[in-house]
């Protein structure tokens, strides 16, 4: 009988740990949530730098937010942080997307291991905007596996005639989205500032 009621006693323990887990990993989702609409709101109320207007010279570091979403049967909303560097003088645009709190399909909230990287991303010329890159990496934690492999495009905003002073990106359509080995619909944005 001893060894039940120990038994029964650690089951709620580590229902009370997975609870508080949950807990905190929801009010990290919740700030990060919020702090990211606050800085797109701001980034889309600069104008969009003209690609002839960019920078040629310098290199800039844009730190902010990544939203994930996915059309899953309940929700798939994840937030991570968002750090990208736009080398000027070469071209190039490259980072990594990480730290990323979230629910998958309607579970509980938890912080997700890995990253998401952004690689041979070049500035203006053939892209038409501001940048383009390739984005992909896995997010997991526990059973459950967000993969990402595409494309991320966007524009450079400017602020009383300082150039590129901020950036705001979203995935390509043919982006895949992978969820535990299915394909959803799925987008992802990325906002940062210098």
């Amino acid at each position: 009988m001893a060894v039940a009621l120990m038994g029964l006693a650690g089951c709620e323990t580590q229902s009370h740990m997975e609870a508080a887990g949950n807990a905190a990993a929801k009010a990290l989702f919740d700030e990060a949530h919020e702090s990211n609409g606050v800085l797109t709101e701001r980034v889309l109320d600069m104008p969009v730098t003209d690609v002839a207007d960019l920078p040629t010279t310098g290199a800039a570091v844009y730190d902010g937010y990544a939203g994930l979403g996915m059309g899953t049967t309940r929700n798939t909303a994840l937030v991570g942080e968002a750090s990208l560097t736009a080398d000027f003088r070469q071209g190039t645009v490259t980072g990594t997307l990480d730290n990323f709190v979230g629910q998958v399909d309607g579970g509980s909230y938890k912080a997700f291991d890995g990253s998401l990287d952004v690689r041979r991303g070049h500035v203006g010329g053939a892209a038409g905007n501001g940048f383009a890159a390739d984005v992909s990496g896995e997010l997991s934690r526990g059973v459950d596996h967000v993969v990402v492999d595409g494309g991320l495009i966007g524009d450079f905003h400017s602020r009383g005639g300082d150039e590129a002073v901020a950036l705001r990106g979203m995935t390509t359509p043919e982006t895949v989205f992978t969820l535990n080995g299915t394909d959803y619909a799925g987008g992802m944005t990325v906002v940062g500032t210098r």
